[in-house]
């Protein structure tokens, strides 16, 4: 254990190379004095073709929903030089995080539903949308193929059009065994 350290922790998270540096559980832990062992669980394979095959279609739609920074990721790795006119259209997504990779990886602006918080929330606000006439045409939804149905059920529920694309899929790290059998002898040590 390190000098002043109050213990070692294992944190297992998904593996987000994009935001090891911008880890909130991994800061607080650190700032208490804890030694921390992070531990990928998870790993992402993008699926992009159909995705950048809608992407260079942006007349047929009123926007993109983002539910995750993987889901901005997708989009990035679809098509990294986005289309202008998707730039200007009003987009919707769930949490800082993600509204933060939309606008640092993707170049949006027009951004709505960052404070919503989840899925539930995010689709009353476009339905709201829908229902004062702001979204003419279908959403463009890309989401990981382990998707949660609560914002398509609810969107559907009220008519809402949107074109669900599995966009990546969500699988265990490659190295979780070795990991975990790290800590294992680091533990009998």
């Amino acid at each position: 254990m390190a000098e002043g350290s109050r213990g070692t922790v294992a944190l297992f998270k998904s593996s987000d190379e994009n935001a090891l540096n911008d880890d909130r559980y991994l800061t607080l832990l650190e700032e208490n004095n804890f030694t921390v062992n992070l531990v990928p669980t998870l790993s992402f394979e993008y699926q992009t073709e159909n995705l950048r095959e809608r992407l260079q279609q942006p007349y047929k739609y009123s926007g993109i929903i983002l539910t995750s920074p993987r889901s901005a990721e997708s989009v990035n790795q679809a098509m990294a030089d986005l289309l202008c006119a998707w730039k200007e259209m009003r987009h919707y997504c769930v949490g800082v995080k993600t509204g933060e990779t939309a606008v640092n990886l993707l170049g949006l602006k027009n951004l709505v539903g960052q404070t919503c918080g989840n899925a539930e929330n995010l689709s009353s606000l476009i339905v709201k949308d829908f229902q004062k006439g702001c979204i003419p045409l279908p959403l463009l939804f890309p989401c990981s193929s382990l998707k949660l149905d609560t914002l398509p059920r609810t969107l559907a529920e009220h008519n809402v059009p949107i074109d669900i694309v599995n966009s990546y899929v969500t699988v265990p790290h490659p190295h979780l065994r070795d990991f975990v059998m790290q800590l294992s002898q680091k533990s009998s040590d």
